[in-house]
């Protein structure tokens, strides 16, 4: 019986060597100290403390408290997980709301444009928000308007001008009033006949029939339903524009999420790249 248990602590004791450590190691007295001078030592009555702790660490009890610890510290960490992704609104679930931005001109290419034209055009979105509050299940989005830069020119001192123009667009806009659902009924009338044969008798081979018409009328009524958009509001708001006169050594223009490389500027037009921001 002793031996069987012995068996089952081993593994008990084996796991608690790992988080308690090794034995604690005795101090060696020093010759010319007496019994009681060395039990006295700073050195031994460290060496004391710290063999309780360890002595604790690997009783059952401590082993126990250890194991409760754990259990806890593991059980906070998944309820806190499920905090965050059940009710933090910008998780990164794939129903959350989300902006987007789309330019009108294309990436990494060399683009050429005169004076007055656009450099860059960037519509903002964001997703529709459905019932729940969390984005529409069909992808679909709500415009909020838009940022642009336009070319102005070089002016006698070489220096050349960007004017920045911005457009916001305040909404209500959801996935329920695009989309409302809308009832109405229908009414209508049915009538027909049918002919019932009731008797027959048979004189010198011949047969002759009586029948009954019935003439029957009746109404039928339903309910339609259908889509029609709902009450909602855009309201665009108009920044003012802002002209930016750049030197020829201001080669890099950063713009919401993007980087305009310009390569060379003239009177009449202007080279340059567009980039993402890293």
């Amino acid at each position: 019986m002793k031996k069987i248990i012995l068996i089952l602590l081993l593994p008990l004791f084996a796991f608690s060597q790992n988080d308690c450590g090794e034995r604690p190691v005795k101090p060696k007295k020093n010759p010319n100290q007496t019994k009681e001078e060395y039990k006295n030592s700073a050195a031994y009555l460290s060496y004391k403390k710290i063999l309780k702790d360890w002595k604790y660490c690997i009783s059952p009890l401590g082993i126990s408290e250890r194991t409760d610890d754990r259990l806890e510290e593991k059980s906070l960490k998944k309820n806190e997980q499920i905090i965050n992704s059940d009710t933090n609104p910008s998780s990164k679930s794939k129903n959350s709301i989300k902006n987007f931005v789309e330019i009108e001109q294309p990436l990494y290419e060399n683009i050429n444009i005169g004076i007055g034209s656009v450099m860059i055009r960037i519509n903002k979105k964001r997703s529709l928000k459905n019932a729940f509050g969390r984005a529409d299940i069909f992808g679909r989005t709500t415009d909020l308007g838009y940022v642009e830069l336009t070319y102005g020119g070089m002016g006698q001192n070489g220096n050349f001008l960007v004017v920045r123009k911005e457009m916001k667009i305040e909404t209500n806009e959801t996935s329920m009033t695009r989309t409302k659902m809308t009832f109405g009924n229908s009414f209508g009338n049915v009538s027909g006949s049918s002919r019932k044969l009731g008797s027959s008798t048979k004189l010198n081979n011949t047969t002759t029939g009586f029948g009954t018409t019935t003439t029957g009328f009746g109404t039928f009524s339903g309910n339609s339903m259908g889509f029609s958009s709902g009450d909602d509001y855009h309201i665009p708001i108009k920044e003012g524009d802002i002209p930016i006169e750049l030197t020829p050594s201001d080669t890099i223009f950063p713009i919401e999420n993007f980087i305009i490389k310009i390569r060379n500027v003239s009177k009449l037009s202007i080279d340059y790249i567009i980039e993402e921001k890293n």
